[in-house]
């Protein structure tokens, strides 16, 4: 008669609780500018959108429909999905990237940021993070995440990452849409991809 080990019945659970895949991200997306004023370049639409408002900022990352653009009503922000230790199924949300610090570069802009990040409705910690936008020769627009330590609960240790592919800058909103990736692995694993939309606003007061 089988018997199941710990590591199949944690890949069980994994395929169960709907593991994140990567499948739904889009690495080369063409991008739309729209605004009052277009810059000629999307280098410089990066430079334009991130450099618009003084520094600290918040870019609000909700999960949304790829066909409106729209963020979907109920859903977190950008999402992954895996399993903690053997056994605990884990949801990690990043819903907002506060912006402490932003710089021009020749290719767009490199930033350093705080995270709003969640798994499993409990918020994780974090020290600041640096990242970049950028476009490249053939004007595909990124926004990388560097690799960062994070903690859960104290005892969730990992190391996370995310990118994000753009597919439209709205100068005059202060919004863009287009896919993402998301990840950690360690005492935890979780991946995830999707379409998100973000906007960028004031970092709301604590009380």
């Amino acid at each position: 008669m089988f018997k199941p080990t710990p590591i199949v019945c944690a890949l069980f659970l994994l395929a169960a609780s709907g593991c994140g895949t990567l499948g739904n991200y889009n690495d080369r997306p063409a991008l739309t500018l729209s605004g009052v004023a277009v810059p000629d370049t999307p280098a410089r639409a990066v430079q334009d959108l991130f450099m618009s408002r003084s520094t600290p900022y918040r870019i609000a990352v909700f999960e949304a429909d790829p066909d409106t653009g729209q963020p979907i009503e109920g859903e977190a922000g950008m999402s992954a999905l895996g399993v903690g230790g053997l056994f605990l199924p884990l949801v990690y949300d990043l819903n907002a990237i506060d912006i402490a610090e932003v710089e021009t570069t020749e290719d767009g802009v490199a930033f350093v940021a705080d995270l709003r990040s969640e798994v499993n409705l409990i918020p994780t910690w974090q020290g600041r993070v640096r990242g970049t936008v950028t476009a490249d020769d053939q004007g595909i627009v990124r926004l990388k995440l560097r690799p960062y330590y994070a903690n859960w609960v104290i005892i969730g240790n990992v190391i996370a990452g995310g990118k994000l592919a753009l597919d439209r800058i709205d100068l005059a909103e202060d919004r863009f849409t287009g896919y993402y990736s998301v990840s950690f692995f360690g005492t935890g694993n979780a991946i995830g991809s999707g379409y998100f939309e973000a906007t960028l606003g004031e970092i709301p007061e604590t009380p």
